[in-house]
Parts: structure tokens; sequence; C-alpha cells
């Protein structure tokens, strides 16, 4: 019985939590919206530093454009952001690479998505951290900059990038990303942070999702969720039918009361046959072999001594009667 109501429990519990995720996750669909990202790439190194106070990326267009003016020194930046400029550090120039358009797909550009999700390292990417601005604001984000440059392919951005560093402190370029290119722009901006790993600048993605592209995104997350779940789920039921296995094999041959202590282990005040069997056996050894040394030490020790043993005999030999 005790067995069969903590299955049902768990039961319970797993559709319990699977009900949840479905109604969490139909909830984050319905509301989820378009969203910007803006990934700092800091290729000199010690410009950017990622702050520990706020683990919240969320901001807005005030908040992105406070940063890009207090890396030139021209005006405060907002409280509670991920990333702040370095006081001691300045780059040489910072560009802003605005990525818009209908084919805008985390999920099929795969160096970009990496800027946007996490920090990296001198082995993976200069990225120092990202903020992501609720809704399509990349245009108002780039007007923050000043006159943008519009890219007609995605090989130009290598060779107009460069040239954008060279001549301005901070500029702007924007792109039309479609479902034809996505694939290529995501290249390019993986070779744009091969070319400009020695020098010391600043490079802004800017990916501006589409809601479409937020919401499949979001749908993916969910089904890996809940496979996640899932096996989880059959990790614990096979972990209790193992336990389940152990207990009838503790149980087999004999009926009692029993139950599992703090190490795992089945503890029973009654006795198995096997136990039973091997402690007569031990008790009444050891029992017998008491009694038969006993007794042996016994005898010898009330050994009768006569004249006539063999060991009198044998000395006689050796010194005979009336001999000097």
């Amino acid at each position: 019985l005790v067995q069969i109501d903590r299955s049902r429990t768990t039961m319970k519990m797993t559709i319990t939590t699977k009900t949840l995720l479905s109604v969490c996750a139909s909830i984050l669909l319905a509301k989820c919206k378009a969203s910007t990202f803006v990934s700092v790439l800091d290729f000199g190194g010690k410009n950017i530093r990622a702050t520990g106070s706020s683990g919240n990326p969320k901001t807005n267009v005030d908040g992105v454009a406070s940063f890009w003016g207090a890396l030139y020194h021209q005006r405060l930046q907002e409280p509670d952001m991920t990333v702040v400029p370095d006081m001691f550090g300045s780059p040489d120039s910072s560009l802003v690479i605005g990525l818009m358009g209908d084919g805008v797909d985390l999920d099929n550009m795969p160096t970009v998505h990496s800027l946007m999700t996490s920090s990296g390292d001198e082995t993976s990417h200069p990225s120092k951290g990202y903020m992501v601005v609720d809704g399509q604001e990349g245009k108002k984000l780039l007007n923050k900059i000043g006159p943008v440059s519009s890219l007609n392919h995605p090989s130009q951005i290598l060779q107009f990038s460069k040239q954008h560093l060279q001549n301005q402190k901070i500029s702007a370029l924007s792109l039309d990303v479609n479902s034809e290119n996505v694939s290529e722009v995501d290249t390019q901006i993986a070779n744009l942070i091969v070319a400009l790993k020695s020098q010391n600048v600043l490079v802004h993605i800017l990916v501006q999702e589409q809601e479409g592209a937020a919401r499949r995104r979001l749908s993916r997350r969910r089904l890996e969720q809940a496979a996640a779940q899932e096996e989880a789920d059959n990790a614990v039921e096979d972990k209790e039918d193992a336990n389940d296995d152990k207990t009838a094999s503790n149980k087999k041959g004999f009926y009692g009361y029993g139950y599992y202590n703090t190490h795992g282990e089945w503890v029973t005040p009654y006795k198995s046959m096997f136990e039973i069997h091997f402690y007569n056996l031990v008790l009444w050894t050891s029992v017998g072999l008491f009694v038969i040394t006993f007794f042996t030490i016994y005898l010898m020790a009330t050994m009768p001594l006569e004249a006539d043993t063999l060991l009198f005999g044998e000395s006689g030999k050796a010194n005979p009667a009336g001999s000097d």
C-alpha cells in the first residue's frame, strides 16, 4: 500500500509539474514580443567592464544611448546596467552594426546568437555583455548615433566596418537581413570578429528580432524544457522502480516490517531464513568447539602420574638397579 501511494503521489507531482510548465509557457508565448539586442564586443579587452550588481540585461533606448555617450565621457550612464565603460580605458573608435529585417532569426544565426546570450573570453568571442530593449527599437537606437550608412550586401560588412573604425570615433551601419542572406550575414560577423582581434576598438552588434522569430525561439525552448523535464521524470521513476525491486529482493523469503534508513539501507527487526541458519550454525559450532577444548584441557590436567608409566620405565633403563 505504501508503494502504491508513493507511485500515485509521484504521478500526481509529474502531472502537476507538466501542467504548470505548459501554463507558464502558454502565458509567455501569449506575451512574447519582439526585442532588440545590443551586444558589446571589446576587442581591446580593457575598455568595458561587466557589472555584477545587475544580472538583468533589460534596459531602454535612453539607457543604451547613455552607455554610448559615456564611452567618450559625453554624458552619465544610467544605473543598473550590465556593462559600463572602464574609467581608465578608452577605445580608439566604436561602431554600431544594426541587423534588421524580416529574416532576423537568432536560431539561424549561431555566431550572433552566441553574442546575445553570454559573455565570451579570449578563445571564443570578445563580448563583454549584452543589453535587451523591448520592442523593435533598432532605428531609434541607430538614430542616437547620428547618420547611418546602409549596406546593400553582407559582403560589405567587413570593408565598411574597417573604414568607419579608421575615420570616426563612433558611427553606425545598418543591413537589411532576409531569409536569403541570413546565413551569409552570420558568416560575415564571424569574419569581422577574427579580423578585428588585434585592434583597440568597440563593435556593438544591434539585432532587431521579429515577433514571429521570438515566438518560434520561445516555443522551441519550451519543447526543449519539456523534453528535459520528461527525462528527469523518467529518471526519478526508474530510481523508484529500482528501489521497489530492491525492497522486494530484501523481503524475499520472509514477511515483516522494514524501512530504509538515511544511508539507503533496508532495516528490519525480523530475520530471514538464511540469517537464522547462519546464526545457528555459528552458535552451535562455537559451543561444540568450546566444550571439546575445555574437556581436553580437563583430561590433561587430571591425567594420573603412576610409577609404571612409559616415562618411568625409560628412565629405569637408563639407570639399572644396583649399578654404581
